[in-house]
């Protein structure tokens, strides 16, 4: 039930189709906008799967709907077999926030479903680690409880709510779930020895790699030591032969001058 009213959900769907509708299709005109209306949303805010949960894209149809119109869900009632079991918390407050009057911005209620869509997504839907304290996770378990009796409150509800809590926290496991989770569990060691696995096999690529990397400096530096060693003993060779050349010049014009000398 849809409280304060106290509606059904598939009554609450189809008096807001309209304005669903157009928190996915925020440019497009339906049947029921009026001429010349302007787009209803900025950005799109349901996706069309989620709109799918709602409405019956082949069923029924809203009497204003024109018959030519190909636009997909324009006009299209809500889906019989819909439930709040198929909500998830994205979903549900999406639809609380738009267009329910005790959702109100700074409604304790508003208030409690957002302390409810951070929890679910600081520690679940984004969590970067899956790991908690187990003073963060009694925290959080407080927080959260808080949040939804003070919402079961306000619908009448709150003691149903309190065993369904305490229900929850001393229940053994459902036999499914686990199997569930000690398949994603293995899964998971699985993928991490194989990461372990992959990671050996890079690390010593990567030892041989460097290896091969030294040896081969170490030849080059050889060679280049050979090299300067064989480039100045060249050099020292053509230093003594400028050398001695020198000298044989001088020698050369010491005779020039000698002869000349004579011949005067």
């Amino acid at each position: 039930m849809i409280y304060q009213n106290k509606i059904c959900l598939l009554t609450f769907l189809n008096q807001h189709q309209h304005e669903i509708y157009h928190l996915h299709y925020v440019n497009l005109r339906c049947c029921q906008c009026p001429t010349g209306s302007s787009p209803h949303h900025i950005t799109r805010v349901l996706h069309v799967d989620q709109l799918d949960i709602l409405l019956d894209e082949h069923g029924q149809k809203l009497p204003c709907h024109c018959i030519s119109s190909t636009r997909p869900y324009c006009c299209s009632l809500a889906k019989p077999s819909v439930t709040t079991k198929e909500l998830d918390i994205t979903l549900a407050r999406c639809l609380l926030v738009n267009f329910s009057t005790i959702c109100s911005p700074g409604s304790p209620i508003r208030h409690a479903v957002d302390v409810i869509v951070d929890y679910r997504n600081k520690s679940y839907g984004h969590a970067r680690e899956a790991k908690m304290s187990a003073s963060d996770f009694q925290n959080n378990v407080a927080n959260v409880e808080t949040a939804i009796l003070s919402i079961a409150k306000v619908c009448n509800v709150e003691t149903d709510m309190k065993q369904k809590l305490q229900d929850t926290k001393t229940r053994s496991l459902d036999q499914t779930l686990c199997i569930q989770y000690q398949n994603l569990l293995l899964q998971e060691m699985d993928q991490k020895a194989e990461i372990e696995e992959n990671i050996s096999v890079i690390k010593k690529q990567l030892e041989f790699m460097l290896s091969q990397i030294q040896s081969n400096q170490m030849h080059v530096d050889k060679q280049l030591q050979t090299h300067l060693q064989e480039n100045i003993s060249m050099f020292s060779d053509i230093r003594v032969t400028q050398e001695n050349l020198k000298e044989r010049v001088e020698v050369l014009v010491d005779r020039e001058e000698d002869a000349k000398d004579e011949s005067t």
